[in-house]
């Protein structure tokens, strides 16, 4: 699992968002194209997000904190939802790529982890950029509808991986 400097990193992150941002305006048509500052937060973001699980990890943090989604979080709080949207996305995969972490194929665990996280920042963005709520209880709200998101998507992907019934028992 080599991880590389944060400064590599950060560049292919940045260099990611950037690429992945000016894709999505393109296919979008839409103009203007973000502003720097929003493309540097997201790098920024992304690539805390990348190298908070490897030190968490590192002192058997990790399963506690869930150290991922905590950038990708203030993401949905801070930047603009595609490009939150987009942060979401590309984190997992790029760590995956970099650390071996979350895996991709099996268990799915990568795929439900950008879903979950997509879901996340979509309402961090939702509440507290439209509807103008306390950022606590933004927080609170988009945390419970993820967990609910997490539950139901974990209940049918039991079911298409064939895992004995009681796996998720509540």
């Amino acid at each position: 699992m080599y991880l590389g400097s944060v400064k590599q990193v950060y560049c292919l992150v940045l260099s990611i968002t950037i690429f992945i941002e000016g894709l999505m305006t393109q296919l979008a048509n839409e103009k203007p194209y973000p502003g720097i500052k929003d493309i540097i937060f997201a790098a920024t973001f992304s690539a805390l997000a990348i190298t908070m699980p490897v030190l968490f990890h590192l002192l058997s943090l990790g399963h506690t904190f869930l150290p991922m989604f905590l950038p990708v979080a203030m993401a949905g709080f801070i930047l603009p939802l595609r490009l939150s949207i987009t942060v979401a996305v590309i984190t997992p995969l790029i760590s995956s790529v970099l650390t071996g972490m979350p895996p991709l194929i099996m268990p799915p665990i990568g795929i439900v982890m950008i879903l979950e996280l997509a879901v996340l920042c979509f309402f961090n963005n939702l509440f507290y950029q439209k509807f103008k709520l306390n950022i606590f209880v933004a927080s609170i709200l988009a945390v419970a509808i993820d967990r609910v998101f997490y539950l139901i998507l974990i209940f049918f992907l039991a079911e298409i991986l064939k895992l004995p019934q009681m796996t998720f028992a509540i």
